[in-house]
């Protein structure tokens, strides 16, 4: 027996009606609220459907198909185009059928509203995500993403394992959007505590870009694009962008700067592209026009403090100390936690003999990394610079002497690692005892008082 009373409707075999009345009943009988109550009417909705005596049709008479979970391809071919086949299905029709689903209902019902009457939980998912994703000033906007959340669907507790598929398949096909908007879908439907879930289902490329994209450690800005007319479809654009960065990281120069200019012959005032061709100049050894990029990109954002800091270690390279320094100094107001900017800054005042001001550059001696220890050996050293300026407090003592073990190990290592090498071959071939194995023990010793003596210089 069907609780129509449940539904709040009379006995009826419309299908559009009784979903109409489970979406409104579902506002009150919260299934985390009422648990027990949303039980009941969920039972009521699925005994009336049942009961409306044919099977479940979409706008123009056709059945609806089910929804196959998203295998990806399973691709470990590391050549030019894997970016792109991260996003290919197993099957094409998987994408059609849901794409068919979602838009074909919509040429036969002039009413919008009155077409999602016709979609279950799962293809109105699909099609929220959709609107979303194609409005590029929603796109790039996290709260839009965030109003998903009070979709009715959105509490639909049978399907939030068929749900998660949906939503990782659609990220494969539509991925250029900002870390603010993949840290809030991270956070409404927890990607990173699913990770186990999704390795035995997609390809370990996706969970990985999935994962870098979450992290931060592919964030690109979107802001520059705003409210601009491209001559190109914007997605065609962040194709670009994206590629470049992939090739770039992995240094493979020619590719990127393939997709670097064709990226920028379609749009130039991006911060980040222009970054990224920055980059590329600069390994290339292409010093002037880097400076001129790196100045580009200043001018389009003057809170890219990346580029001021690329652009104050060329200058520093250039021993142009000065501009060197306004770049430093400038970084350390804002990004004073940066182990790069102290390093560049420590050198620049080094450099203009302002020893007092590079010992007064705060820092966390946990967080430093070797450039850091290479400038603090040679700010220590008295054959080089001038100890005066130094408080010489017990801590600062313990520091340097610190400095001075770590440079006597890696100048041991340096000097000893080929004759050490040499000593146990010998050693395995012919026997430690033999003359060769003796000389590489002697040479060792000598270079290890070599090594000793040097560091004891430093120490004194």
């Amino acid at each position: 027996m069907i609780n129509w009373k449940m539904l709040d409707i009379n006995p009826t075999d419309d299908k559009a009606v009784i979903k109409k009345a489970y979406a409104k009943q579902l506002r009150i009988y919260h299934p985390e609220d009422n648990p027990e109550e949303y039980q009941r009417l969920r039972e009521a909705y699925d005994a009336a459907i049942k009961q409306a005596g044919k099977p479940e049709h979409f706008a123009g008479g056709r059945s609806r198909p089910e929804i196959a979970l998203p295998m990806l391809v399973e691709d470990a071919a590391p050549d030019s185009d894997r970016l792109n086949r991260v996003s290919l299905l197993s099957s094409v029709m998987e994408s059609e059928i849901i794409d068919d689903m979602v838009y074909g209902s919509q040429d036969d019902v002039a009413d919008e509203s009155l077409a999602k009457l016709h979609l279950d939980p799962l293809q109105l998912f699909w099609q929220e995500l959709h609107e979303r994703y194609r409005d590029f000033n929603r796109r790039v906007d996290p709260q839009q993403w965030e109003t998903l959340t009070k979709e009715d669907f959105m509490w639909d507790v049978g399907s939030v394992e068929k749900r998660f598929d949906v939503l990782i398949r659609f990220l494969t096909q539509n991925r250029y959007m900002p870390l603010d908007v993949w840290t809030m879908l991270d956070s409404m439907f927890e990607l990173s505590n699913n990770f186990e879930y999704m390795q035995e289902r997609y390809d370990n490329d996706v969970i990985e870009y999935i994962t870098l994209q979450i992290s931060g450690a592919l964030e690109l800005g979107y802001e520059c694009l705003l409210d601009r007319q491209l001559e190109c479809d914007v997605d065609d654009y962040l194709r670009l962008r994206e590629e470049a960065q992939f090739f770039l990281m992995r240094r493979q120069l020619e590719d990127a700067q393939q997709r670097l200019a064709q990226a920028n012959e379609l749009f130039q005032e991006d911060p980040d592209l222009q970054l990224m061709r920055a980059k590329l100049a600069l390994m290339n050894g292409t010093s002037n026009e880097a400076l001129d990029i790196l100045n580009q990109v200043i001018s389009y954002n003057p809170k890219e403090w990346e580029a001021y800091l690329l652009r104050g270690r060329l200058l520093f390279n250039w021993k142009k100390y000065i501009e060197a320094q306004q770049d430093a100094e400038l970084l350390l107001q804002h990004v004073p936690d940066s182990q790069d900017v102290i390093c560049l800054a420590m050198e620049c005042r080094i450099a203009l003999n302002q020893l007092e001001g590079a010992w007064a550059i705060k820092h966390d001696s946990n967080k430093a990394h070797f450039r850091y220890y290479a400038v603090m050996m040679a700010l220590c050293n008295k054959h080089l610079y001038s100890q005066k300026s130094r408080k010489k407090t017990f801590k600062n003592t313990l520091n340097v002497m610190g400095y001075r073990i770590m440079d006597f190990f890696l100048l041991l290592w340096k000097l000893n690692w080929l004759l050490l090498f040499i000593y146990a071959a010998s050693g395995f071939f012919i026997g430690f005892g033999s003359l060769p194995a003796y000389v590489a023990v002697g040479a060792m010793l000598w270079r290890t008082w070599k090594a000793i003596r040097t560091t004891y210089l430093l120490l004194t």
